[in-house]
């Protein structure tokens, strides 16, 4: 499938450096241009998910909102949360890049001499999303609630989700879907998180699969337990999704470097 970039940048002349930038980065991705965050709406509403573009490049400055507000209205939108975005802008305080980042946007260009970035931007976001559209994820919780909202954030990123509501369902999926990462509660019924470690450590299927931790627990005790469990992070309760999700991106990026580096090494000859 073709890939198409929403280019959403009020000046005409912005628009033509952008799309003879993206024109020789090789990705040989269709750029659809609009001025305004109306025209962009229009474009990433009322269409199917195959319609809707692969990535959206997106200025501070717009004629009829700023670019912070129409980040933020994409990524709160379950059709198109997951769609990254590269924010090209003017300013270059720590202030307004971090607060685009808060709005959900995946990487952040300042107006000028960066501009020529922005086809190597493009290439690694792709390729980051075409790996995590292969990771799958898997969040157990008896919080509906948390369970979505760690769900949304996940999926915003890229990644595939799968939950479950209680301790033995997990354990039941992750046997059958070979999760790339588990992230559980402690509390949960029929089957705690601790009894969930202990047989997930166990069988051989799982024991190797990363767990992020999540609880609300204070008493150093039961905390200590999980160091037999080797878990990748403990993150306490009440806790950011975006936290926890780029937590997820850097536990799956060394598990990754260390997977590539592990298939480099050259196989031992057993005749020798």
């Amino acid at each position: 499938m073709k890939k198409r970039i929403l280019a959403v940048e009020q000046s005409y002349l912005l628009q033509d450096i952008i799309l003879k930038a993206l024109k020789f980065s090789g990705e040989g991705a269709e750029v659809i241009p609009c001025r305004t965050a109306k025209e962009a709406m229009v474009h990433l509403s009322a269409r199917s998910p195959a319609d809707l573009p692969s990535l959206i490049i997106l200025a501070t400055e717009l004629p009829d909102t700023n670019g912070y507000m129409l980040a933020r209205l994409i990524k709160e939108n379950t059709s198109t949360g997951h769609i990254p975005i590269i924010m090209i802008s003017s300013r270059e305080s720590e202030v307004d890049i971090d607060r685009a980042f808060e709005c959900g946007v995946n990487d952040y260009i300042v107006k000028g001499p960066e501009l020529r970035y922005l086809p190597d931007k493009v290439k690694a976001l792709f390729d980051t999303y075409e790996r995590k559209s292969e990771e799958l994820i898997l969040v157990a919780d008896d919080s509906v609630l948390t369970v979505n909202l760690i769900r949304f954030a996940l999926e915003q990123r890229g990644y595939k989700v799968n939950t479950a509501l209680d301790g033995e369902s997990a354990f039941e999926r992750a046997m059958l879907l070979g999760p790339s990462l588990i992230v559980l509660d402690l509390v949960m019924p029929k089957v705690d998180g601790f009894q969930l470690l202990e047989k997930l450590r166990a069988d051989e299927a799982t024991k190797q699969i990363p767990v992020i931790v999540l609880t609300g627990l204070s008493n150093k005790r039961e905390l200590d337990k999980l160091k037999k469990f080797h878990v990748a992070k403990v993150i306490k309760k009440p806790f950011d999704n975006v936290t926890l999700a780029l937590e997820v991106d850097e536990i799956l990026d060394k598990k990754l470097e260390a997977d590539a580096q592990a298939a480099a090494m050259p196989v031992a000859d057993a005749s020798a």
